[in-house]
């Protein structure tokens, strides 16, 4: 029994002492894993399967190789055609359970899209743009249509905009009943619609903010539409159709944006009007209303010259478009499915959707508030295009008892009070009128009754008395000891309009070796922003500045008065600025030419209406644009499309290369507007 005992304590012993002898027997590795996971999910099956025909089922289930989930699914998935009620979606595990809520059309051919909405459950590889298409009847469709989607304002392509197809093709009909067809552009703008049917289609784009199909927002929702319809037609027409593919062999490969036919020949070497001799399905434009338009798309900077963006050719380049997206351009087409015989497409370039946003036909107030006794302001839903007025309900106004000013927009509109006993009454009603679009967008005149109240802060008596010895202050357009463009005014800006200026206070100097040396200068109050005051004189480049202005200097419509004011400030060298020389070719219409930062903000603007010669000096050295607007009814500025009246907005193109200037160089650009 010793013994036993001995020899169990002499095995603990050991056991203890094992791990302090092979310490690093302990740790635990984590697995080092590999590469990373980029594949996204595969299907395995699906019940029933992809291009049935015949369908009659309620519910589709698709097994994949892997877990998955569905992400931004309201968001990704579409279905053509659409239904009033949206699918149920259901996932366990493995599996996706699809319940159709809606009826099924007879005889019709239904694609269902997730985009990017299915993806593996660890690594969120997306399987992308995958449809699900059957049949209620005895054919899958097998036509498409495809193109792309730009801003009317800057051409940039448009992400999420809904293309639609209706074969009812009055103007009314998106407002009314959602499309036959749908697809929804991706981040490039591109969008193709699959297993159509031959007909003939009106084509509508949207950005459908309230997701339901139906343009039903005018002058929030944009939209874009073709001016003509387009069907699928024949090119041969002694040719007999194709066959419609077997359901048993679907067209498996068509060229969605990501997915490129590699051996498709370059579009720019075809014409118009020639047609490849193999039978084919094509889209046709009824009624070709405009010529080819010149498209110029700033490339990012570093690319060359004759590279876009997007990626597709101006139609100087070439007169038609190609199916299937090459490497320099997307084709705009109605084609037949892949597994039929190979067949170009070439098409004219009208077929890019250029979307924008509707004027809101009824002008309104959209805001009104009294922020400050002898302030107040009016808030307009859009800029106003015809005069206003405002007429006191509640009080008998002297003559000259306000002082207007607009803002940039004409958008917004403040009145400042003078009279200090009118600013005294808290509780002010008005009569406002102004002109808004009535029946068939003619203008009439409404009116609206407005109550302008002003409820004092509540404050302590400290803030009370400060508020009391209150001083006027100054912002000036420049920072203290800044640097002062030698084109531009020194701008002053008051938070409350002026009564008064004294200029014997005022002096603007310049300073060399310490001394100060007066200069003639006039100080003149902006026409539009009228707390606004701007100081002219010839500027001396590379000069040191003092703008003083003694106490009581400037006085304000509210008994404020100003404090001493010292800003100093340098003026630029002459030498620090560069010039480009941009020579204009081909302009055959009223435009409008404007010089960009390289975030889109208009730096300087020119109306043309011939060939010339601008001269764009005092320019930064640093990177620029060039933008053009087609000014149709010379307004001198860019207008939105309408789309009953069947306007497009008004075309715009940009220069093909981002300018970058050098201090002290002239850079000369042509630029051929035809």
């Amino acid at each position: 029994m010793t013994r036993k005992i001995k020899y169990s304590l002499l095995l603990l012993m050991i056991a203890g002492l094992i791990p302090f002898l092979f310490p690093r027997c302990a740790n635990i590795v984590p697995p080092t894993g590999g590469p990373r996971d980029t594949i996204p999910p595969a299907i395995i099956k699906s019940t029933p399967p992809n291009f049935s025909t015949n369908f009659t089922r309620s519910e589709i289930h698709i097994e994949f190789d892997e877990l998955i989930q569905l992400r931004n699914i309201n968001q990704q998935f579409i279905i053509t055609p659409p239904q009033r009620q949206r699918p149920d979606f259901r996932v366990r595990g493995r599996d996706l359970f699809i319940e159709l809520k809606s009826d099924l059309i007879a005889n019709t051919t239904y694609t269902l899209n997730f985009g990017n909405a299915i993806v593996d459950l660890n690594e969120g590889n997306a399987l992308s743009n995958f449809e699900f298409v059957f049949s209620t009847g005895d054919v899958i469709d097998s036509l498409s249509y495809s193109g792309i989607v730009l801003n009317a304002f800057d051409n940039e392509p448009v992400e999420g905009a809904i293309v639609m197809l209706y074969d009812q093709l009055q103007d009314s009909i998106p407002y009314l009943q959602i499309p036959l067809y749908a697809s929804r552009t991706g981040k490039d703008g591109r969008f193709q619609l699959n297993n159509l049917r031959a007909d003939t289609f009106l084509v509508f784009a949207l950005k459908d903010e309230n997701n339901n199909y139906l343009y039903d927002r005018p002058g929030e929702e944009a939209i874009a539409f073709l001016d003509d319809h387009i069907s699928p037609e024949h090119p041969h027409p002694d040719h007999p159709d194709h066959d419609h593919p077997h359901p048993d062999h679907p067209p498996h490969d068509h060229p969605h944006p990501d997915h490129p036919d590699h051996d498709h020949p370059h579009p720019g070497h075809s014409h118009p009007d020639h047609i490849q001799p193999e039978d084919s399905a094509a889209l046709h434009r009824h009624d070709h209303a405009h010529p080819n338009d010149s498209l110029n798309i700033a490339a990012p900077h570093g690319h060359h010259e004759d590279q876009t963006k997007p990626d597709y050719e101006s139609a100087e380049a070439r007169d038609t478009m190609d199916l299937r997206k090459s490497e320099n351009g997307i084709g705009d087409s109605l084609q037949v499915s892949d597994n039929e015989p190979k067949t170009e497409f070439n098409f004219r370039s009208g077929d890019t959707l250029f979307l924008f946003t509707e004027k809101s036909g009824r002008q309104y107030i959209a805001r009104n508030e009294r922020r400050q006794r002898g302030q107040l302001l009016f808030v307009f839903n859009q800029p106003l295009q015809e005069e206003w007025s405002i007429e006191p309900l509640s009080f008998d106004p002297p003559a000259d008892w306000k002082m207007m000013e607009k803002n940039a927009r004409s958008d917004s509109i403040t009145y400042w009070i003078t009279d200090p006993e009118i600013s005294s009454i808290d509780n002010m009603r008005f009569l406002a009128s102004y002109w808004t679009t009535g029946p068939s967008d003619s203008l009439r005149k409404v009116s609206d009754t407005l109550n302008m109240n002003y409820t004092a802060p509540r404050t302590s008596r400290r803030a009370a008395d400060e508020d009391a010895a209150s001083i006027l202050t100054a912002d000036f357009s420049i920072s203290q000891n800044g640097n002062q463009e030698l084109h531009r005014d020194l701008t002053i800006k008051f938070p409350e309009p002026l009564s008064e200026k004294d200029l014997e206070k005022i002096t603007l100097s310049a300073i060399d070796n310490n001394q100060a040396i007066p200069r003639d200068f006039e100080l003149i109050r902006d026409s539009i922003k009228i707390r606004n005051y701007h100081i002219k004189t010839d500027w001396i480049p590379g000069q040191s500045y003092l703008f003083n202005a003694d106490p009581g200097a400037f006085n304000s419509i509210f008994g404020t008065g100003s404090d001493s004011i010292g800003f100093s400030f340098t003026t630029r060298e002459a030498d620090h600025y560069a010039t480009i020389l941009l020579n204009l070719t081909g302009v055959n219409e009223h435009m409008i030419v404007q010089l960009l930062d390289e975030r889109g903000g208009v730096l300087r603007e020119y109306y043309v209406s011939e060939d010339r010669e601008l001269v764009i000096d005092f320019l930064q050295p640093q990177k620029f644009r060039l933008k053009a607007i087609f000014d149709t009814n010379q307004n001198y500025q860019w207008d939105t499309g309408n789309y009953l009246k069947g306007i497009q907005p008004e075309r715009v193109i940009f220069h093909s290369e981002i300018i970058a200037t050098r201090s002290n160089w002239d850079i000369k650009v042509d630029w051929d507007l035809q």
